[in-house]
Formats: structure tokens, sequence, C-alpha cells
């Protein structure tokens, strides 16, 4: 079974369990960011929408705006609320995984003195086009933060061949294990700002859970080894299918509950950082295999979009491809093919951000109106796997007979009656 995603560990991962962390590993992590982002500065949390958190609380802001798309992961909505503040929804354009930049600026002149941040976000590895959105609000709004959020994004690059980070006066990164760089768990805030960035660790540290205890983390790197090898994931896929005993790892949100984590308030430590290194010096070859294998996609799935039965975002050279989504407009085509891959070629097929927040119940009790493109996109989307590691014994890319499988499936699916 290849699996859906990949935390790609290897072999000196899993040795580095019975070894010394780094010396200075977060610190030296925080510095790989800084440098990537060309931000100047970051600050590492135990998530990513920890991060979030922080700066609101470090900019010193409450029951202001934060205008974000509906279509993200709602970590993020869940942070503006807990930190006091109001997430302002924006309905995706039509065609699209996100709203039109254009609409944050018609959302900001409604009310310019309320809104004090913009969350541009760059789902699944697609780049945005923000300069524009970026150097409006900066002429026309100063006050209002830009937060680029790359959580499944890292370091993407846009029409013009620069990191979306640049128009940004912060950016928000999770470190998961599902994500392109990981450090067991983890997230990154990298900012422009120096004197922002101590006040984002001065209010950090007053509520800071020290987490300097390594053990659970090796331990779970060690179990996740074993677990994405070719045996050890027929039993993880088996599990995830007909118990609930990995419910705690899988299931990171309720519908109706608006919380953080209990150990959101905690620290990376030393051994995750270490791990977070080693992932980062791969990340390059593994942004290579995506793009390679996301050319593959495209090119067997255009015929049916041209043909108006599915929609997916054209693979450019920027893109770093944290999935590979795909709209899929007939339902019952959807759930064939999500189970026939699954079934009878071995390839699991994710649902990838399958709600829109302003429609989920917690965000509707609080009279949010709906986002039908966002809903729309939730309900109909497919996650073709990208996550090639060097314990699987099928690399798509390479072999052909999988390739010319899968191919034929989809010609089955989308040509039958």
């Amino acid at each position: 079974m290849i699996p859906r995603f990949s935390p790609d560990y290897r072999w000196k991962d899993f040795f580095q369990c019975f070894l010394p962390a780094k010396e200075n590993a977060v610190h030296k992590l925080e510095q790989e960011f800084s440098k990537r982002t060309g931000q100047g500065n970051a600050v590492a949390f135990r998530y990513g929408r920890s991060g979030l958190y922080y700066l609101l609380k470090a900019l010193g802001h409450k029951n202001k705006k934060i205008i974000l798309p509906s279509y993200t992961c709602v970590v993020v909505a869940h942070a503006i609320v807990m930190s006091g503040n109001i997430p302002v929804f924006l309905d995706n354009k039509k065609g699209s995984f996100q709203p039109d930049p254009k609409a944050y600026i018609a959302t900001i002149e409604k009310s310019p003195e309320d809104i004090v941040m913009i969350i541009p976000t760059h789902l699944f590895g697609i780049a945005e086009e923000t300069r524009e959105l970026y150097e409006t609000v900066k002429i026309q709004y100063p006050h209002i933060f830009v937060l680029q959020d790359c959580a499944h994004s890292y370091f993407c690059k846009d029409s013009t061949k620069e990191v979306v980070t640049k128009w940004g006066d912060g950016a928000l990164f999770g470190m998961n294990i599902s994500k392109l760089v990981n450090s067991v768990k983890g997230g990154m805030l990298t900012l422009k700002d120096a004197e922002l960035t101590n006040k984002v660790r001065i209010v950090y540290k007053r509520d800071d859970i020290k987490n300097k205890n390594s053990l659970l983390s090796r331990v779970y790197v060690m179990a996740v080894f074993f677990a994405f090898t070719s045996l050890g994931y027929g039993l993880v896929y088996w599990l995830q299918k007909n118990t609930k005993l990995l419910s705690s790892e899988t299931d990171y949100y309720q519908d109706d509950v608006i919380d953080l984590p209990k150990d959101f308030k905690g620290q990376m430590n030393s051994f995750e950082a270490t791990i977070g290194l080693s992932s980062l010096a791969r990340y390059e070859q593994r942004i290579q295999d995506r793009q390679n294998l996301a050319v593959f996609y495209a090119d067997i799935l255009r015929p049916y979009k041209d043909d108006g039965l599915l929609c997916y975002k054209e693979p450019q050279a920027g893109h770093t491809w944290s999935h590979f989504p795909v709209i899929v407009h007939d339902l019952d085509k959807m759930e064939m093919i999500i189970s026939e891959l699954e079934k009878e070629v071995g390839v699991e097929i994710g649902r990838i951000v399958d709600y829109s927040i302003a429609d989920m119940f917690a965000y509707q009790e609080k009279g949010y109106v709906s986002c039908p493109e966002a809903k729309y996109t939730a309900e109909h989307i497919i996650n073709l796997p990208l996550c090639l590691n060097e314990h699987q014994s099928l690399f798509l890319i390479s072999r052909t007979q999988k390739r010319e499988q899968i191919k034929n499936y989809f010609k089955a699916f989308f040509l039958s009656k």
C-alpha cells in the first residue's frame, strides 16, 4: 500500500533515537528557516498554530478581525478565536483552491480600522500570486500584518520565481509528520521584524510548558519509522479503516469544537529539532520527486480536465506539492476512484481539508455565512499520493506497469456511464 502521506524517515533518523540530540538544534533549525524564507528571524513552537496564537498575543490584538480563507486548515481559525480575535472567512474563487487576492482588499475596505491581519494561504504546495496583494496592503493599510500561511507549501515560488514569503511580514509553517519538513511535532514562525520577534519570544516564554524530555518523541519516531515501511503500513491502513485505535493521531478536529491541543504552549525539544534538520536536508530531493509525479498525474488526467469532469492546478516550477489535489465533480465516480485505486492498485487516496470552516457546526453557531465554493471544493476533493520514500517497494515514476495501471483505471472511471 502506497500511503497518502509519509514522514520520509531514514535509518539515520531511526538511529538518532538512541543518540544525543544536536547541540543548539532548535536554534540551528530556526536559523535555517530564517535563511530560506529571507525573513531574518524565526521562532520554533510545539505547533504551527501556536506560532499564530503567540504572534497575535505579542501584537496585542483583542477582538480584532483577521481575514483568511474558509478553505484552509481549521486549526488556523481556532488559534485566532482562542487568542481572543475574530476570523473573517473568504470564499474560494470559482475553479480555484483559494480566494481571489482582490477579495482580501475588498473585505479590508469595508472596515479597515478593525482588520489587523490577513493570512494569504498556499495550500498543497501550490503558490498563490500574492505580490500585488502585499504591496497594496503595505501602501494603503500599513497597520495590517500580512502573514503567509505556508504550512503545506514550504518555500514555494510564485510565477515571478520569488519565494512567496517575500510578500509577507511573517510566515507560518507546520512541522508534524505529514508536512514536507517535519520535526515529529512542531511549527515555525518566521518574521521580518527583529523587535517583534523578541516580543513573541517574551510572551511565549511566560506560558512555556517545558518539553525537554525527548523520550516520547524518540519512541514516536521509531514507531512511525516502522509504520511507514511497506509491511508496516498495511497494518496501519487496516487499523485506520477498521478500528479507532489511531484516531488520536488521525482526527485533529471536531466539527462542533473550537480549541487548541493541551500542549500547545509547549516547546520543540532538541531531539525534535534534530529530526527537523535531517528532514530539511532532504527537502530539495523530495520536492523534485514530487514535482515529477505531479507532472505524471497532470498528464494522465488532462483529457478528463479538458472535458470538465475534474479540476486540478497545472504544475509549475515553483510548486512544492505537499499533496496533489483533484476536484472530481461526480461524487459517485469520486467514491469509485477512492475505493478501486486502494483495493486494486494499492494506492491510498486521501481526503485533504474536507471541510469549509465557515460551514462547520462550531462556526455556523457563531453566525458565519456559508462559503459555497469552499464547501463544494471540500466535498469533491481527493488527494493523490506523492509520498515516495526509500521504504516503499513501488516507485510510481519509474514503474511503467503501475503507471499504466493507474492511467487505465482513470480512463475506465471517466468513460463509464
